[in-house]
């Protein structure tokens, strides 16, 4: 039978259900921006051992120039031109326009690879963003807008254990737990109290809208999480005085029972 313990086993089940959406979304943005600044630091520490030796490498030489700075002792006149140079200097041969066209292509790699950076890190932090999605999605499957308009939507718990759904006078028995959102999450109903099952058929108008809506999503076996718009629950009358008028209500629904096939409950 239900007892205590189980109450306690539910209320976590269904906080964790309720809560946890934020929470990863938070996790997965202070991941992806930890990520991003790990993979573009450790990039830019190798890009910049890289070409820290190869740019000092030619400094050094563009700074042997202008300390020799001499080209002899030629004398030149006015119609005299210079087709090209090169300094010898500690048994180098420096072409002096060939070396600046290297510095200058070390300089465009440099900005080129910064860049690299920023792409491929962006780009990762991306990945890791949707690798925790899909992480989230498969521990707690995803949100579904059951009616498309918002009414009621869906947050499944533990997949049922058939490929048969509810249809039009399908006979039912669910285990339930009702709440007010908006009360505290104060507790209306709830089939464990008493260990019965609640039945009914689908479609004879024996339960609210939403109930209609959200079992002929079920499979048998199936465990889910509702929330349900008070346009699709009691409406502007509501239940006096246990629900107000246009109060949500959230469920936690476990199918276990469908035109007389049956299986266990993990609830009771």
């Amino acid at each position: 039978m239900f007892n205590n313990k189980n109450i306690s086993s539910i209320d976590q089940l269904y906080t964790s259900a309720n809560t946890n959406f934020d929470r990863k979304r938070s996790e997965v943005s202070s991941s992806a921006s930890n990520t991003y600044e790990t993979y573009r630091n450790a990039i830019q520490k190798q890009q910049q051992t890289e070409s820290k030796a190869e740019f000092t490498d030619k400094t050094r030489l563009v700074s042997d120039i202008n300390k020799t700075n001499d080209f002899g002792n030629t004398t030149a006149s006015d119609s005299d031109r210079v087709s090209s140079s090169a300094i010898v200097k500690s048994g180098r041969n420096v072409n002096v326009n060939s070396l600046l066209t290297d510095l200058s292509s070390v300089q465009a790699n440099v900005l080129k690879n910064r860049n690299a950076v920023s792409s491929e890190a962006s780009l990762a932090a991306s990945v890791i963003e949707q690798n925790l999605e899909n992480a989230r999605n498969a521990r707690f499957g995803s949100i579904i807008d059951v009616t498309g308009d918002g009414g009621v939507l869906k947050l499944l718990l533990k997949p049922g254990t058939s490929d048969e759904f509810p249809s039009f006078r399908s006979d039912v028995k669910v285990h339930f737990i009702g709440t007010l959102p908006d009360q505290e999450q104060f507790e209306f109903n709830s089939s464990l109290k008493d260990g019965i099952p609640f039945g009914f058929k689908c479609g004879e108008g024996m339960v609210i809208r939403g109930w209609e809506k959200a079992i002929k999503t079920m499979r048998l076996g199936e465990r889910a999480w509702f929330l349900i718009d008070s346009e699709y629950g009691y409406g502007e009358k509501g239940v006096p005085p246990v629900i107000p008028p246009n109060s949500r209500l959230e469920f936690i629904i476990e199918l276990v029972e469908l035109n007389k096939k049956t299986v266990t409950s993990m609830l009771i």
